[in-house]
């Protein structure tokens, strides 16, 4: 994934992450103890997310959705993929990965998100005590969260 459609497409995945709560720590329970498939998207708790985001990539701006066709295109990637709707499809897969490989690593908040709260660049100061504390801060409430449904 380019930079640029990690800029486009990574508000999505958050918003859908936040729009769907259940949805989503079912994906990370999924990824930690939960079963495993060969298959795409190899949990099942992330078929929950296709329709909506779908439905996200779809409602971009004609802009944006114009940058996404052309990254795709400027890439060696799948050539078959001509209409624009099946090109946007495509992307919609690409935020259900997204979304699974945050669910693995815990990673809640994008990059991008943090250096601009910070309200500085990529090299700024406190980003990784930032990192370290959202870290930290996302462990804590996923053991917590185990820890009532447990009880």
């Amino acid at each position: 994934m380019t930079r640029t459609e990690l800029r486009i497409l990574s508000p999505i995945a958050s918003e859908l992450r936040l729009a769907h709560p259940h949805d989503w720590w079912s994906l990370k329970y999924q990824t930690q103890f939960g079963p495993e498939f060969d298959d795409w998207p190899h949990f099942v708790a992330a078929l929950e997310f296709v329709r909506p985001a779908e439905e996200a990539v779809h409602g971009l701006p004609r802009s944006a959705k114009s940058l996404l066709v052309a990254e795709w295109r400027s890439k060696p990637r799948d050539r078959s993929v001509t209409p624009i709707e099946a090109v946007l499809d495509r992307y919609a897969s690409m935020i259900i990965e997204v979304l699974v490989k945050r669910a693995v690593l815990g990673f809640v908040v994008p990059r991008y998100e943090v250096i601009r709260a910070n309200g500085a660049g990529p090299r700024a100061e406190g980003r990784g005590r930032l990192f370290e504390k959202l870290a930290w801060l996302t462990i804590f409430v996923g053991f917590a969260l185990q820890l009532a449904d447990a009880l």
